[in-house]
């Protein structure tokens, strides 16, 4: 029974969204992840070492997958009742981008210097950049295997049908002609790719009209028309409570285990006003001595320096660390002083330099495959390039006492300075080291190992955030089973257990399936053991600083998600359009004060998309092109550093320009930055009417390049 108001069209699309799936019309999921680069499959099989073929679309499959695309657009899209109508899995960024322009556009053929604008084409499609995926085009310990020989000798490539014409698929490729037969590969995926999108777009343009196209091209574009067909990644909740002003910052924490999940974590203004007020309290009761004199020379590692003047065993750190004003910084080249007085530019300084000290210092291990994510100072648990545990050794005492001033420097700089709020890692750390600095402890795992459960083993995945067998070895997933519980699978690996044997094995010794969960579970444990280690080392500094009853407030209150955001930078890109929310502009009134503000927010936007090349011959010979920042965020964070001391916008911020110097012309030696006060002086001339922004934004950039870290 039922009519259709409605209630049956939403069935509809529920079911056949449900068929789409169970027809193969998607090939996928692709690792576990629910997203689909439509129909094509795997380009490379990193278990068998070989490529894999992506057939053009046959007739039945073109059949289906026109039917999709009119789908897509009547019932998913167009639909008086489209908007309950909405996809159970998500499309690939490609897709999307052609459903919203109506067209595919082909990726560059050329192939000039290490450029291979195909391969990246076809590792956009499939979202994943390791060797395992990508063949000889992947990343193998962060570098190109088909651009380092060694790494190409190493690997036994069976070629199948992305073998060049007249070149037998098993036949050896040269180190030399890598290039060339990797562009080949990765065309002929994408042109299969490309064949299969094409047959959507017909469906789909069945049902949209170049009207409407356009207007999904100028005015909706591939991420909200994601938004429109697909379901909100956030699983559904069953009430939201507020009782807070809406006005937040947030962030997505990630979590990737075999079924992802995603949760997301609110820090209201009122909540961080409360955090924020606590620590002002907590300042106020320690003791007001004499501050620790900091001498920090700006060409030398700023995170070493300090831990050599201030050493880190507990008490030290305790009188360093925790008084009621940090440490007072000087700032040095060699033996010449800076100018500067600490009332928070400094401070500010010193925290990015210091947390660039950290990574530079090699205090943090990583970062773990192209992310920057650090479990603080773990290695790779296991080499999958040579079937082989890696040595986890517990830190030694240099590296304990780098970690146990880490710790204090992360409470007292980064988390309870009254500067605090400005001064955020550039790097994030693990949610197990989030949880073990809100806790005040590191919880050990069950050791318990009844069925199939390896407790410890979960831990170590937890650290690496990895899932796969070239992370995690015969715990790993290959083809979405855990490797140690299929003996196929088992007896395929060839496995050296190096420091990982258990007592009076052979590191080579061959291990028998029947011993495979307890071997894993040892070498779990052994791991987890020196990471334990290494974090417990952390949390002497941090104690050393956070007393028992601040750390059963923060557990109670603050916990892991929200202290990740109260230390680390924001995940998303500085823009412009940031600043410009931030700007007080001082000196100037009405129509003037208005005019002002739009310059500098043109200055900045200018900054922000100028960056391919420099702005024009006159910068050439004032800036090194080496040290010129590649994206706009990192240039628009050398202009926010030199403006206020550190790098990221604090969510209340406010960015004083201060209009002054009449008559001074519009150079960069004539603006003047005044971090301490987050402050910025820029002669009237500027804002002269008729004058360009771009002509502020070369001053803002040069001033710092010459300010920020080159020297004039």
């Amino acid at each position: 029974d039922g009519i259709d108001i409605g209630g049956l069209t939403r069935s509809f699309a529920s079911l056949a969204a449900e068929g789409v799936l169970d027809a193969g019309v998607l090939n996928g999921p692709k690792h576990g992840v629910s997203t689909f680069a439509l129909f094509t499959g795997p380009f490379y099989d990193g278990v068998n070492g070989a490529f894999v073929t992506a057939p053009m679309p046959d007739e039945r499959q073109s059949s289906h997958l026109r039917f999709f695309g009119a789908l897509l657009a009547r019932t998913f899209l167009l639909d008086e009742y489209a908007d309950r109508n909405l996809l159970p899995f998500q499309l690939g960024p490609h897709v999307h981008k052609a459903l919203a322009t109506g067209s595919v556009s082909p990726p560059d053929e050329a192939t000039a210097g290490d450029a291979l604008p195909m391969c990246e084409a076809v590792e956009g499609l499939l979202g994943l950049s390791d060797y395992t995926a990508l063949g000889p085009y992947g990343l193998m310990r962060g570098k190109r295997i088909w651009r380092d020989r060694v790494s190409w000798d190493s690997l036994l490539l069976e070629w199948g049908d992305f073998a060049d014409g007249g070149t037998l698929p098993e036949a050896e490729v040269a180190f030399d002609d890598a290039k060339r037969f990797l562009h080949n590969a990765c065309k002929r995926y994408w042109t299969a790719w490309a064949s299969g999108m094409d047959q959507v777009l017909v469906g789909w343009c069945s049902v949209v009209d170049e009207h409407l196209q356009q207007f999904m091209k100028d005015n909706i574009g591939p991420p909200r028309l994601q938004l429109l067909l697909e379901v909100p990644p956030t699983p559904l909740a069953a009430a939201v409570e507020t009782t807070a002003p809406t006005t937040a910052t947030t962030t997505t924490i990630e979590t990737e285990t075999e079924t992802e999940t995603e949760v997301v974590v609110m820090l209201t203004t009122e909540h961080r006003a409360t955090i924020l007020e606590t620590f002002a309290q907590y300042r106020s009761t320690l003791p007001d001595e004499s501050r620790t004199d900091l001498r920090i020379d700006t060409e030398q590692n700023a995170f070493l320096q300090a831990h050599d003047q201030v050493g880190s065993d507990a008490d030290g750190l305790t009188r360093t660390f925790r008084r009621r004003r940090g440490p007072r910084v000087t700032f040095m080249t060699g033996s010449a002083q800076h100018d500067g007085i600490d009332i928070g530019g400094l401070t500010r300084s010193f925290a990015s330099l210091a947390a660039e000290g950290v990574l530079d210092a090699g205090v943090l291990n990583g970062p773990k495959h192209g992310v920057s994510t650090f479990a603080l100072f773990t290695g790779p648990f296991y080499d999958g390039v040579n079937g082989a545990f890696v040595t986890a050794p517990m830190p030694d005492e240099r590296q304990s006492s780098h970690l146990r001033f880490f710790g204090a420097l992360l409470a007292r700089t980064f988390l309870l300075d009254e500067y605090a709020d400005r001064n955020l890692l550039p790097f994030q750390l693990g949610p197990h080291v989030h949880k073990a600095l809100a806790t005040g402890s590191v919880s050990p795992p069950d050791e318990a190992t009844a069925g199939d459960a390896l407790p410890m083993c979960e831990a170590v995945e937890g650290l690496l955030g990895l899932s796969d067998y070239t992370a995690l070895g015969p715990y790993g997933l290959m083809r979405g089973k855990r490797i140690w519980r299929d003996r196929v699978s088992w007896d395929s690996l060839l496995l050296e257990w190096g420091d990982f044997a258990d007592g009076g094995t052979l590191p080579e010794a061959e291990v028998a399936f029947d011993d495979a969960k307890r071997f894993l579970h040892n070498a779990c444990k052994r791991y987890w053991t020196a990471w334990a280690s290494g974090m417990d080392q952390v949390l002497v500094g941090w104690c050393s600083v956070v007393d028992e009853h601040l750390q059963q407030f923060m557990k109670d209150n603050i916990g892991p998600p929200r202290l990740q955001l109260l230390l680390e930078a924001p995940r998303t890109p500085l823009t412009a359009a940031d600043i410009v929310v931030a700007l007080n502009v001082r000196g100037v009134y009405g129509e003037d004060k208005v005019r002002v503000e739009n310059q500098v927010a043109g200055a900045l936007a200018y900054v922000e998309g100028n960056g391919e090349e420099p702005f024009d011959e006159e910068l050439r010979g004032e800036v090194a092109r080496e040290r010129w920042p590649d994206s706009g965020a990192a240039r628009l964070q050398a202009i926010l550093e030199f403006w206020t001391g550190s790098k990221y916008l604090a969510p209340d911020v406010q960015l004083k320009v201060d209009v002054k110097n009449v008559g001074a012309p519009c150079t960069y030696t004539n603006l003047k930055a005044h971090a301490c006060f987050e402050g910025l002086e820029i002669p009237q001339s500027c804002f002269a009417r008729g004058h360009e922004a771009s002509e502020l934004g070369k001053a803002m950039f040069l001033l710092s390049m010459c300010e920020g870290f080159w020297e004039h």
